[in-house]
């Protein structure tokens, strides 16, 4: 070899290697998801945020008020939570292609957004604290408060949007309507 060769190029990958992901062909892919795909997005993103809101709030007469999102009122929140984020994330990668659409795809995010709206809905119900909550509000004659937060109602909403989406992909993706 003389030193005025140009150095040989790198040798091809090998087929069926895997390769970059392009990023502008994913945001396209994500912004023209339609129907129930979108839907899920949308509700999903807005699930997430609504888990840093409070769900609830404890109010101390003339003392003030603190609050608690999903994150920190307990394993029901936290369920919720991470079903909503595990929907979210299921719906991204369909819309962007990284999932082939089939039923069971289908079915899957219809059990994960059926998971986030039974969680959420059992946190709008079960208080956190529990009976140790509700004995605390009556011995203190209403002067301890526990209410939901907005942050709950939020969530409730969208989780009954990411089910409604999840049960429309669910239908499409088995062929029936």
């Amino acid at each position: 070899m003389g030193m005025d060769q140009p150095p040989t190029p790198p040798p091809p990958p090998p087929a069926g290697g895997s390769k970059p992901p392009d990023w502008s062909d994913m945001g396209g892919k994500l912004k023209a998801a339609q129907g129930p795909d979108r839907l899920l997005m949308v509700a999903g993103f807005l699930f997430l945020v609504a888990t840093f809101i409070p769900w609830y709030r404890v109010k101390v007469a003339g003392l003030g008020s603190t609050g608690s999102n999903a994150w920190g009122v307990g394993g029901l929140g936290v369920l919720a939570a991470l079903f909503g984020v595990a929907t979210l994330a299921l719906a991204v990668a369909a819309a962007a292609g990284a999932v082939k659409p089939s039923a069971s795809l289908g079915l899957f995010a219809l059990v994960l957004a059926g998971g986030t709206l039974l969680f959420t809905l059992l946190r709008l119900l079960l208080k956190p604290g529990g009976d140790a909550a509700a004995s605390i509000e009556l011995l203190t004659k209403g002067a301890v408060r526990i209410t939901r937060g907005i942050g709950l109602w939020a969530a409730i909403v969208l989780a009954v949007l990411m089910a409604v989406a999840a049960f429309q992909k669910y239908q499409a993706s088995s062929g029936t309507a």
